[in-house]
């Protein structure tokens, strides 16, 4: 009902959910005229407010659980809160729980599920799991990564969206970014609009590196169904790796091993996801026991 009364608004100044409206004034000198269009087109359908549940001329406020003002959207500090005082987890539910808070602030944190990878891990192994380590440090790491989270920024009207996507055997993330000039910054700024991240399943793993970017822009191609509502077009243009070389060079430097050139913020991490090239020395490795069990059975056998 709602979207079909306020359809000639959806997007332009008025955003909708279920029975949720927020009256969205670019500028101050246009609120009167944006309230008499919604109110009008209520009036056309009979529909009625609760004068006790409506608010007017406020700058930022809180909407489906986030924090939306003009400086973009942010996550609701008592979410944050939940998870930064949370305790190591003793028992299965404390996990569960602890993913599903995680979960509710997905869309802020990026690469999420490489994050979280060992708490899924705890939660197959059922009530006799073991805390270990590696699960220390990922519950460590991950509060620092929340504590901070960044502010996601709407896309407008023919703005150009970047679509970054990493693969790892276990995990596909995304991330949906736009590329503004900003006052003061000598280039362009990117602000990020969504981040998605998806832990595969045992048959998806197997799946090669290419089929696996292609499962990732199933979850990013309903996001862009819904962003696509809100423009009057969309035009979709495929960067080459040749035309790209900024990302090119900081992809080589993670994959390499490269020394961090000046001007350019990283994060240092407890354990490298890339391992330095082995000597000459260290390429002889010894037989594995798989081996030495296939010559015995030979043996064995000729006997």
């Amino acid at each position: 009902m709602m979207q079909k009364c306020l359809a000639t608004q959806i997007g332009k100044n008025v955003q909708v959910y279920i029975d949720d409206v927020v009256i969205t004034s670019k500028k101050g000198s246009t609120l009167i005229e944006d309230l008499k269009e919604t109110f009008d087109n209520l009036d056309k359908f009979c529909l009625k407010l609760n004068p006790t549940k409506c608010s007017f001329g406020v700058p930022a406020g809180e909407l489906l659980g986030f924090l939306v003002s003009a400086r973009g959207i942010e996550a609701n500090p008592e979410k944050i809160q939940a998870i930064v005082t949370m305790r190591k987890p003793t028992k299965l539910k404390e996990i569960q729980q602890l993913t599903g808070r995680v979960a509710a602030l997905s869309r802020f944190v990026a690469r999420l599920g490489e994050k979280a990878l060992p708490f899924y891990a705890l939660i197959k192994q059922g009530e006799n799991f073991q805390w270990n380590e590696e699960a220390d440090r990922a519950f460590e790491n991950l509060k620092r990564a929340i504590s901070t989270p960044p502010i996601l920024v709407a896309p407008k009207r023919k703005e150009p969206l970047l679509l970054y996507i990493a693969a790892t055997p276990q995990v596909v993330s995304t991330a949906l970014v736009v590329e503004r000039e900003e006052e003061g910054k000598l280039h362009g700024v990117q602000r990020p609009v969504y981040f998605i991240s998806e832990v595969l399943s045992p048959s998806k793993q197997r799946y090669p590196q290419y089929q696996k970017l292609a499962e990732s822009m199933i979850a990013y191609k309903e996001v862009y169904n819904e962003l696509e509502k809100l423009f009057d077009g969309c035009e979709v243009n495929h960067i080459s790796r040749m035309s790209n070389d900024e990302a090119d060079v900081l992809a080589n430097i993670g994959s390499q091993c490269l020394a961090i050139p000046p001007g350019v913020f990283w994060e240092e991490i407890s354990e490298r996801s890339t391992k330095p090239a082995k000597t000459k020395k260290e390429k002889k490795e010894k037989p594995s026991s798989i081996t030495k069990d296939i010559a015995e059975k030979k043996k064995k056998s000729k006997s």
